[in-house]
């Protein structure tokens, strides 16, 4: 089972949402008592509701399917309350503050399982996180930062590799992401820890605390209809670790220390044919490529 309640500060005033997902196989005791707690914390908050941000309804159709692709390479047009025009004659540093945002989540997460293998992974985590983005300075700089926590409600040792605390059941407190962002016309670079969405990399947010990379990363418009994500991995964190590591050491049995490139390039829309090929390469380790098409 997941839980979890957004808090969001910013364009004047205080925004909350809760969203609960079901999917909790096996796991007693304590369950109850967490969920009760949780739902009980989200109850309590005398918040304006809205629509979590994370879930989006189902399309109408095919033609409505958001691919990575789609999701990566939108670039936020909506972040500033101010014009351009403002930013480029000169912004004070308590509009800029006016422009930023935070957001809290509250998670809730229960886990029990029984593997093939005979390992019977088991436990339940409490925690969350908080985001913050500034305003785009003089329209062209955004610094963000993330900070995750997962605090172990039920699990022990002997029942480790939930995904939801680390594998010795001990809580996870982690910046996963810290990076300042530029925008330049069309295009957009960021630089430090940071979250991806693309095809074969990107955060698997099923648990308590998703992946995140350190990378220099750029996306935007190439030419006409065609966008382009990129750039250089150089470490990566797992979901149930604090740590960052090599991106070459996410194939298992290699233990040398090598970045990861990566080049993407996607038909946009507005033609009936879309689609596009990613390609990862990280030296003498692997070369893989991914392609997805479709026609309406």
């Amino acid at each position: 089972m997941r839980w979890t309640s957004r808090f969001s500060a910013g364009d004047g005033g205080w925004r909350h949402s809760a969203l609960t997902r079901a999917g909790l196989t096996g796991l007693r005791g304590a369950r109850g008592a967490l969920v009760a707690v949780l739902l009980g914390a989200a109850v309590a908050h005398p918040l304006r509701a809205q629509g979590s941000p994370n879930e989006e309804p189902p399309p109408d159709s095919a033609a409505g399917l958001r691919s990575a692709f789609e999701s990566e390479l939108a670039i936020d047009t909506a972040q500033a309350a101010l014009t351009a025009a403002q930013r480029r004659s000169g912004q004070s540093m308590s509009e800029w503050l006016l422009e930023s945002r935070l957001t809290m989540q509250l998670r809730g997460y229960g886990l029990a399982q029984e593997k093939l293998s005979g390992s019977q992974p088991r436990g339940m985590a409490g925690g969350g996180w908080m985001r913050f983005r500034t305003g785009r300075w003089r329209d062209h700089v955004v610094a963000r930062a993330a900070l995750y926590l997962s605090m172990r409600v039920v699990g022990d040792t002997a029942h480790g590799g939930t995904g939801i605390l680390a594998p010795d059941q001990s809580n996870l407190v982690s910046l996963a992401v810290l990076n300042a962002e530029a925008y330049t016309g069309q295009q957009v670079f960021t630089l430090g820890r940071q979250d991806l969405n693309l095809p074969l990399v990107n955060k698997a947010d099923t648990r308590m605390i998703p992946q995140t990379f350190q990378a220099l990363m750029g996306r935007g418009h190439l030419v006409k209809y065609v966008d382009w994500v990129g750039g250089w991995l150089f470490k990566y964190k797992p979901r149930d670790s604090d740590r960052f590591i090599p991106m070459s050491q996410a194939n298992p049995g290699v233990t040398a220390s090598r970045g990861m490139a990566a080049l993407g390039l996607r038909r946009a829309e507005g033609h009936r044919l879309t689609g596009g090929v990613f390609d990862y390469y990280v030296p003498d380790v692997h070369n893989l490529m991914y392609a997805e098409g479709s026609w309406f």
